[in-house]
């Protein structure tokens, strides 16, 4: 079978962004080990790029898209656009489908659709550079709305005055131009996360429970995975947020639960990643979905999936199977290799 690994061209000197080089190559290696013949497509912007990449789609004719596009012309607004391309030109593509890329992008709507369903999540109010009035009791959690791998977020995102609030809202609407600000109430308490990931016959498989801890952390500084934990190796951060799995006292039953009951509503698919807070008194809050979670061979995921027995080719092949299992109408399903 073949596959097209398609990916967005990175931005040269953020960590974040050539962070896809790094997925890019470990799908490539997975799919050596299955023995796969698979070609990779960057992804770049501006006019006629979509048609470009339909085109040596079209000539290399592959049985299923590898989608590892993560933004477009380095919006992250546009990171569920080229699934409606894939979806549209009918080729079978990993990961989750476009309407839940978009609810899952925008952390403002997925609240709201978590909330809906009875999700717990904390309250939340959305900052688009008018006059509001606040609803939510401080401390706030301010971060952008659309970003994803902590970008954006510093220990300066957590404000306990509604003047600084209103300062930081402005720095970083102007910082983020056009995107929306969430305001969100800090939960206080533990970092988790919950690993998913599909099943070809439907539903997902839950991997334990991992928890991030702060480890010697200075008196008064905020326990959050900012962007320097995520990114910059040297850093405090980095090197103190060590993860365990199975964590002591949170209640893991009823967390499997949660993010598996979340999958489905999301109509998630391939692979995902909850992000949740546990507060002092043991609630728990999701609160951001990721559809399709960084996937690098050092990555939180790929950590959750050996730690569960998968290896890393297993994870790759079931990814792919839930492409193959699902339902794109279109050419792209009357292929030889789909």
């Amino acid at each position: 079978m073949k596959i097209a690994i398609v990916y967005n061209e990175p931005r040269k000197g953020s960590l974040d962004s050539e962070n896809v080089i790094d997925e890019r190559l470990f799908v490539e290696e997975c799919l050596a080990e299955l023995g796969w013949e698979y070609k990779t497509f960057p992804v770049g912007s501006g006019p006629g790029f979509i048609n470009e990449v339909l085109s040596k789609l079209a000539e290399f004719s592959p049985g299923v898209v590898f989608n590892l596009v993560e933004s477009i012309g380095a919006n992250q607004r546009f990171h569920p656009a080229m699934a409606g391309v894939f979806e549209m030109a009918g080729y079978p593509y990993t990961g989750a489908p476009y309407d839940a890329l978009v609810a899952t992008t925008d952390k403002a709507l997925a609240k709201s659709v978590m909330r809906s369903h009875g999700i717990p999540t904390p309250d939340w109010q959305v900052y688009k550079g008018t006059p509001f009035e606040m609803n939510i009791p401080p401390p706030w959690f301010v971060k952008p709305a659309w970003e994803d791998a902590s970008i954006g977020i510093d220990d300066g995102c957590i404000v306990g005055d509604e003047a600084l609030l209103r300062e930081k809202l402005v720095l970083m609407a102007e910082k983020h131009p056009g995107q929306p600000i969430l305001i969100e109430k800090y939960i206080d308490g533990r970092e988790l996360n919950v690993a998913l990931l599909g099943r070809p016959e439907g539903g997902a498989e839950a991997f334990q429970v991992a928890e991030l801890l702060f480890e010697d952390w200075p008196p008064g500084k905020p326990r959050i995975i900012n962007y320097a934990a995520k990114w910059h190796e040297e850093s405090l951060e980095y090197e103190n947020t060590p993860r365990i799995f199975n964590p002591p006292g949170a209640p893991l039953d009823e967390i499997k639960r949660m993010v598996l009951a979340a999958w489905d509503i999301f109509n998630l698919r391939g692979y995902a990643r909850a992000d949740m807070r546990m507060d002092n008194e043991g609630k728990v809050y999701i609160l951001e979905l990721n559809a399709n979670p960084c996937i690098g061979p050092w990555s939180g995921y790929i950590s959750a999936a050996k730690e569960m027995g998968h290896t890393p080719a297993q994870v790759i092949k079931r990814i792919i199977e839930s492409a193959l299992a699902a339902k794109n109408p279109g050419p792209g399903r009357s292929r030889e290799d789909g």
